[in-house]
């Protein structure tokens, strides 16, 4: 009966192991039918080879028609009463443990329906007989799994694409160079680099009339400097083989000895050996001394705090592909590519095609740039000039050097940024003037636009390329002029761009956007309006901008020919090659965007979002933050992040046709399936309700919809919950905290000191909930466990999960600020967050004292009105008086305002540093003579004028508290008794 029916084959397959089980079952239900399916079952389990592979680590499969479904509900056309048969099998190829295996086309379709086999009598039907499992430890590799839709039988194939094995290094093709720097620990190594710098410095063709000469010169003096640091790094390394003068002169002392004691063999030769050997010893010692108390010291001040090598340790959870490269691609016809140079290809051409050049139209490009130079803010001629200007100083190189992270990972050409750091005195003048002559010619060195594409995983199937974000690596001497052209142009962006938009620019805060989002809420609800939030995503927002649009947006904003010609410059020969495992593409070119990798390009992006804002508020796009108010707020901004604000649904057709008639203008396109809608305010429409426009409540299960775009009662904005619920949504701590544990766990069994475990807790357990409990506030409870859990794993080296006990050796009030002022690192949670939202507190009450001229975020709006509900008197600067323990006396505060008004109470109070002004009694009519209205008014005035310094310098008295305080690191206890002392003062 089982003849044929059970076929076992072995094989070896990208990297891996595989043993595959193909089976066929019987379809008769007779009793021989019934054992023979049972007996099958005990075979597929119960196999030696099978079982020997799961253990392991082999890939098993099990392929074939199975002929009973183990889920009638969803693998049968007969519904969850349909075949009762089946039961018993099911449970039977469950019931042993060892070794597990996963239906994988369940396993990536939960809920789907697609039958392998149809049938047409007795009645039409179909069940999914034909089923592929997977061991349980190789699910992870299947990257995708279905049932064929096309068949010549009346069974349709099932399948599967598995992943070969990563790779465990570098594939096919030349890794790519990164110059070392070996030599620069040698004083007269680094003399010796830097006479060759002057040396070639002299050569250069640096006069103005040679600046084509200097754009040809640079290439080659590039790889005569890359040749020179070669031979420098060779002269470097052969000095760590070499022995120290001491160890030398033992050495020859030794062989003299030896050579003695061998013709002489007498007691004292022997002797006069054996204190040779001790020299020896001793020098050798004394050789290895230096360098290992260097490598100590280096790794206390660098490789126990935060670094590349503490985050590979702790990031075990990173899928596969997010190291290496991508395990395999599919290419645009579906078929998988594991070739290093073949996947580099496919990423370079991929990305290619993303940034094609995207159709616009003149007309949709005129009607939004004209919105622009109507009513956005213009450059000055001043800030044009300024941010424009051909000629770079050595002062911006050195200023942008200095600005530039070390450890940056250089472009194509292997040099790395750290060298023209160290050696700016010979390079600096020598980049000044190559930038120059860029500026003034409107033409590069060879290859200088060049970049690499590098990939980071994303999520979801690791096959598919665009789930992997692009970072272009651009040469360092590129990245260095980007970033002092953005030095010039950031503040005087600054002055265009509007508040809502919060990236990237002087004194904006994402963080004004966050609380905006989760306030606005309440604060219609209190009103009794109601809104809509729009969370806008974009399809590659960087990558896809149309270059025309970019330009004439920035001569829309003020931006002249000067500086347009720079990013024209910068732009006009983007090419890039992808690297995968040392395999790189051939050339693309990048016809639209800015580049991602590029210090420029976030500036540069601004001119688009700036575009779009002035475009919705043409539009009639927004939403009054008061009934009273002739201006609407259309949207709020970071960088790409839009969140567009609507009066109300009706609103949406009219949105959807501006958002159209952008992209036709700037090549912006939206993702129409992941824009979400969010309904705010009072008398938001329940679950089940229907629509404001009278339309019927979506049916049971299903996405309601507006126009197409999804309806959702909570949202994600920067990485925070928003909703319309009463109490304003939480985070799951309980999930973060886990998290944050796990790497305590980590930290605390690493060979780190007490200052490397305080420092990696805070950097890479503690900082990675700052920004949420910041913003959302982290419950009294999570802050006491993990000031706790840190506490203890940097001091007493115990995890969360360790339940060895252990005395405390560092009191964990010592254990808070930084080294230099005592401390062992450890950030103090509880004292931080509170002095963070002190910190918004102060911002709020700097704002409203502010010039009626200065713009500020619509978020300090929303703060004032929402304390007018609270109290009609109520203003953001009486708040500097508040307690802990406030109580609201009208309308309930949300409650992340509550907390960072709460904060302030923490502080110790402010006092003025000087008298306030007192009004003099008034005199007796009889005694002094009435003054004249003139100089009543002229004291009054002056009376106010004192008042409002005092206050003035009652708010920066504030402030370098809060500054002290956030700087110092304060720990919690002696922060309370600070307050406590002053309280009782």
């Amino acid at each position: 009966m089982l003849a044929g029916r059970l076929a076992v084959l072995k094989l070896r397959w990208g990297g891996r192991s595989i043993t595959i089980a193909n089976t066929y079952f019987p379809a008769a239900s007779t009793q021989a039918a019934e054992q023979a399916k049972r007996e099958l079952i005990s075979q597929l389990r119960t196999q030696a080879a099978l079982s020997a592979a799961a253990t392991a680590g082999e890939v098993v499969i099990w392929a074939g028609d199975f002929n009973f479904v183990e889920n009638p509900a969803l693998d049968s056309s007969a519904g969850p009463g349909g075949r009762p048969g089946d039961a018993p099998l099911a449970a039977l190829l469950r019931a042993a443990d060892q070794p597990q295996m996963v239906d994988m086309y369940r396993h990536r379709h939960p809920t789907a329906r697609r039958y392998s086999h149809l049938y047409r009598a007795p009645v039409k039907g179909g069940s999914r007989l034909d089923r592929i499992y997977v061991s349980a430890a190789a699910a992870a590799a299947v990257c995708h799994a279905d049932i064929a839709l096309v068949s010549s039988s009346d069974h349709r194939p099932a399948f599967i694409d598995l992943l070969p094995a990563p790779s465990p290094g570098p594939g096919k093709g030349r890794a790519r160079r990164r110059m070392r720097l070996f030599f620069h620990q040698h004083p007269d190594l680094r003399q010796q680099l830097e006479g060759w710098l002057e040396a070639e410095a002299g050569t250069a063709p640096t006069e103005d009339d040679q600046r084509q000469a200097l754009l040809a010169w640079w290439p080659l003096f590039k790889m005569r400097l890359s040749v020179k640091v070669a031979q420098l790094n060779r002269v470097a390394q052969m000095r760590r083989l070499e022995h120290g003068q001491r160890t030398r002169t033992a050495q020859a002392a030794q062989a003299a000895a030896e050579a003695a004691h061998q013709s002489n063999p007498t007691e004292a030769t022997r002797m006069a050996l054996v204190d040779a050997a001790s020299e020896v010893q001793a020098a050798t010692r004394a050789d290895a001394a230096h360098p290992a108390h260097k490598a100590r010291v280096a790794w206390l001040h660098s490789g126990e705090r935060p670094s590349r090598v503490l985050t590979r340790v702790l990031a075990h959870d990173r899928p596969s592909g997010s190291n290496a490269g991508p395990p395999a691609l599919r290419t645009a016809h579906g078929a998988l590519v594991g070739d290093p140079i073949q996947k580099a290809q496919r990423l370079a051409d991929f990305f290619a095609g993303i940034s094609a050049q995207p159709p616009t139209t003149v007309a949709a490009r005129t009607a939004v740039l004209q919105t622009v130079r109507d009513h956005g803010a213009q450059l000055t001629t001043e800030d044009d000039t300024t941010a424009g200007g051909l000629t770079v100083t050595c002062e911006e190189v050195q200023k942008a050097l200095k600005q530039t992270q070390p450890g940056k990972a250089p472009g194509w050409d292997g040099i790395p940024a750290d060298l023209y750091k160290a050696y700016r005195a010979q390079l600096g003048p020598l980049l000044a003037t190559l930038y120059t002559a860029i500026g003034h010619t409107g033409q590069m060195p060879h290859r200088f636009t060049e970049g690499v594409i590098s990939v980071i995983y994303k999520k979801g199937d690791v096959t598919e390329p665009g789930n992997y974000r692009p970072i272009t690596l651009l040469g360092s001497d590129y990245r260095i002029l980007a970033k002092a052209l953005a030095t010039r142009l950031g503040p005087a962006l600054a002055r265009v761009i509007d508040p809502e938009q919060t990236a990237f620019l002087p004194k904006r805060l994402i963080g004004n956007g966050a609380l905006f989002l989760r306030l606005l809420p309440h604060l219609l609800r209190q009103q009794g309006r109601q809104g809509l939030i729009a969370f806008l995503d974009f399809e590659k927002a960087y990558d896809t901008v149309d270059r025309t649009f970019l330009s004439e947006a920035m001569e829309a904003a003020g931006a002249g020919p000067n500086l347009r010609g720079w990013v024209h410059t910068l732009l006009a020969d983007t090419r890039a090659r992808a690297q995968v495992q040392g395999a790189h593409s051939q050339p693309v070119s990048m016809m639209a965007g800015v580049r991602q990798g590029c210090p420029l390009s976030p500036l540069l992006y601004l001119f688009v979002a700036h575009a779009l804002l002035c475009w919705l508020r043409h539009k009639g796009v927004g939403l009054r933050l008061d009934p009273t108010d002739l201006q609407r707020v259309a949207a709020v901004q970071y960088a790409d992040d839009t969140k567009a604000l609507l009066e109300g649904e009706q609103e949406v057709v009219a949105f959807l046709a501006a958002m159209h008639t952008f992209q036709h203008a700037s090549g912006q396109r939206l993702n129409l399936s992941k824009v979400q809608l969010l309904r705010i305010g009072a008398g938001g429409t329940p679950a089940g309700a229907g629509t404001a426009g009278g339309q019927p409540p979506p049916p049971a299960g299903e996405q309601e919809r507006i126009c197409g775009l999804a309806v959702v009662t909570t949202a994600t904005a920067l990485n925070l919950p928003i909703s319309n619920t009463s109490e304003q949504p939480q985070l799951d701590w309980a999930t973060k905290a886990v998290d944050a544990q796990r790497r305590m766990q980590v930290l605390a069994h690493l060979p780190l000191s007490a200052f490397g475990r305080a420092a990696g807790v805070s950097g890479y357990a503690l900082s990675m909930l700052t920004w949420h409990a910041e913003h959302a506030g982290m419950p009294g409870d999570t802050i006491d466990q993990l000031e706790r859990l840190a506490a203890r794993a940097a001091d007493r080296r115990l995890g969360p999960n360790d339940t060895e006990r252990r005395l405390t050796g560092i009191p964990s009030s010592m254990l808070a600020g930084p080294p230099v002022v005592g401390g062992f690192g450890m950030l103090p949670l509880r004292a931080h967050l509170r002095g963070r939202e002190a910190l918004w507190a102060a911002r709020l009450v700097q704002a409203e004292a502010a010039a009626p001229t200065e713009q500020h975020h619509p978020l300090h709006r929303v703060v004032a009105l929402s304390l007018q509900r609270h109290h009609p008197s109520l203003r953001p600067w009486t708040m500097l008086t508040a307690r802990p323990d406030v109580r609201p006396m009208g309308c309930q505060l949300p409650g992340d305002l509550q907390r960072i008004y709460e904060a302030l109470g923490h502080l110790p109070p402010v006092r003025a540093q000087g008298q306030l002004p007192q009004q003099q009694p008034q005199q007796q009519p009889q005694q002094q003579p009435q003054q004249q209205p003139q100089q009543q008014q002229q004291q009054q005035a002056q009376i106010q004028t004192d008042t409002q310094q005092a206050i003035d310098t009652a708010v920066i008295d504030l402030w370098g508290r809060l500054k002290a305080f956030t700087a110092l690191g304060v720990p919690r206890k002696g922060w309370d008794q600070a307050i406590t002392d002053s309280d009782e003062d």
